[in-house]
């Protein structure tokens, strides 16, 4: 259910001013799906599984090395496949 109160400002992060009232530097790297080993108690028939990589939610993940992408290019088509990431990096 969305909140009752109207809100009392709005911040665009798709323009320079609103993302850098956040200090936010946004950066892009495409997803890889990639096999890893089955999970121990997996069911009979399995031998195989697969995971997305990178895990760019994992604590102290370091994304500098990301391409970074200017606020007004956020809605552009990126990546080669269906699989994509975008994040927000804070300095």
């Amino acid at each position: 259910m969305p909140p009752s109160l109207v809100p009392s400002a709005t911040v665009n992060l798709m323009t320079a001013e609103g993302s850098a009232a956040f200090g936010a530097v946004w950066r892009t790297a495409e997803a890889r799906v990639v096999e890893v080993e089955p999970m121990a108690g997996r069911m009979p028939g399995y031998d195989k599984t697969f995971d997305m990589q990178p895990h760019a939610g994992e604590a102290n993940f370091d994304d500098s090395k990301w391409q970074v992408i200017e606020p007004k290019g956020l809605a552009d088509r990126r990546g080669g496949g269906k699989s994509s990431f975008l994040c927000i990096a804070r300095p």
